[in-house]
């Protein structure tokens, strides 16, 4: 039965969960935006209970189509691949989580919040040192 704890519960989580990605050196979700980012993750949180509530995948199947039109407007805009993979990345990273933890699977949440820090603050900087050290 649908619990108004458990889902207080999860929207909690489901937002901060992504506060800790705004604490990167690289800036890829500003602290600025982190509360965009946040609601988009309750909202991907939300649709997926939701979705598990009614028995229907075809809502949380619609957040990925939605996601993927923002994604390819975005990619149409920008020259750069680069460019555009930064502005992508953080709404997938969030919505992700968010439905991690709206399917009640908050170990996973966590740890794709664990490497999502690992990969934006640490990652850029080991492939740096291994170019270096080629040169």
């Amino acid at each position: 039965m649908f619990s108004a704890i458990g889902f207080a519960i999860q929207i909690f989580l489901s937002g901060l969960l992504v506060i800790p990605l705004s604490f990167t050196k690289a800036n890829l979700i500003s602290r600025d935006k982190v509360g965009i980012y946040a609601l988009a993750s309750i909202v991907a949180c939300t649709l997926i209970i939701i979705s598990r509530e009614i028995g229907q995948g075809l809502i949380s199947g619609s957040l990925f189509i939605a996601i993927g039109i923002i994604s390819y407007s975005q990619f149409q805009k920008e020259k750069n691949w680069a460019n555009a993979l930064q502005s992508v990345i953080p709404l997938w990273i969030v919505a992700v989580i968010g439905m991690c933890v709206g399917a009640w699977m908050f170990l996973q949440a966590v740890i794709l919040t664990a490497i999502s820090y690992y990969v934006i603050n640490f990652l850029p900087t080991l492939l740096n040192q291994n170019q270096n050290t080629e040169e």
